[in-house]
C-alpha cells in the first residue's frame, strides 16, 4: 500500500526493525526501543501519553497475579491511546493495530476466563471492557479522517470451549469452489520425511 501511495499506520506489530513507508510504524515486539520510523515517533507517542509507551506484557507469575493483570490493563488503556492520537494526528487511510495483551490474559488464566459470565472476576471483565475502549477509541479515530472505512477486529486463534467445529476446504469442495488434486511430493516434504527418519533413528540419551 505505501509503494502505492497509501498513507499506512502500523502499531505493536512484531518486527525487528521500522522501515521507510508512507505514513509510521511503532513496532511491538522482537523490536528495539528506538526502531520506529520516523525516528521521532516514539517521542511524539510519550510526549502524547505524558510517560514511556507500553513495553510487552511481563513474564505471568502467580504469585503477582493481581499487580500483572492491572498492569495488562493499563497497556491495553495506553496503547490504545497510542493508535488513536497517530489515527487522528497521522490520518493513514490503512491502520494495523495489536493488542498482544488480550492473548497473553487468555493464556494464562484460561480456566478462569472459561467460566460463565457472571462468574468471571471482576477484575478480568474490566480489562475486557478497557480493550472495548481501547478497539472503539481507536475506530472513531480512524474514521474521523473522512471517507468510507471497513474495521477488523481479528484474532490469531480463538479462545472458547469447543463446541462445534466448521471444515472450510470441505464445505468449499461440497459446494463447488474446490476441487482437491494429488501433488507431487515437494522438496522440504522429501527433506522433513528424511529428518523425521533421522530423528527416530537417533539413540536416546539418557536424562
Amino acid at each position: 500500500l505505501s509503494r502505492l501511495g497509501r498513507r499506512v499506520g502500523v502499531v505493536n506489530f512484531p518486527i525487528r526493525a521500522a522501515y521507510p513507508v508512507h505514513g509510521f510504524i511503532l513496532p511491538g515486539m522482537f523490536s528495539a526501543t528506538s526502531a520506529t520510523y520516523p525516528r521521532s515517533l516514539r517521542a511524539e507517542v510519550e510526549r502524547e501519553l505524558g510517560g514511556p509507551y507500553p513495553p510487552e506484557p511481563s513474564v505471568f507469575r502467580e504469585s503477582e497475579r493481581a499487580a500483572w493483570v492491572r498492569a495488562a490493563t493499563e497497556s491495553v488503556e495506553r496503547r490504545g491511546r497510542a493508535a488513536a492520537a497517530l489515527a487522528e494526528r497521522h490520518r493513514p487511510e490503512f491502520l494495523f493495530a495489536l493488542f498482544r495483551e488480550t492473548d497473553r490474559l487468555q493464556h494464562q488464566l484460561w480456566d478462569e476466563l472459561a467460566r460463565p459470565v457472571e462468574e468471571i472476576p471482576e477484575e478480568l471483565r474490566a480489562f475486557w471492557r478497557a480493550t472495548d475502549r481501547a478497539c472503539a477509541a481507536i475506530d472513531r479515530a480512524f474514521r474521523a479522517g473522512g471517507g468510507p472505512a471497513v474495521t477488523f477486529v481479528i484474532s490469531d486463534h480463538g479462545h472458547g470451549r469447543i463446541e462445534s467445529d466448521f471444515l472450510t476446504n470441505r464445505w468449499l469442495a461440497e459446494e463447488g469452489f474446490l476441487v482437491f488434486r494429488d501433488a507431487p511430493v515437494g522438496l522440504s516434504r522429501r527433506l522433513f520425511a528424511r529428518f523425521s527418519l533421522a530423528v527416530h533413528r537417533s539413540p536416546s540419551r539418557a536424562p
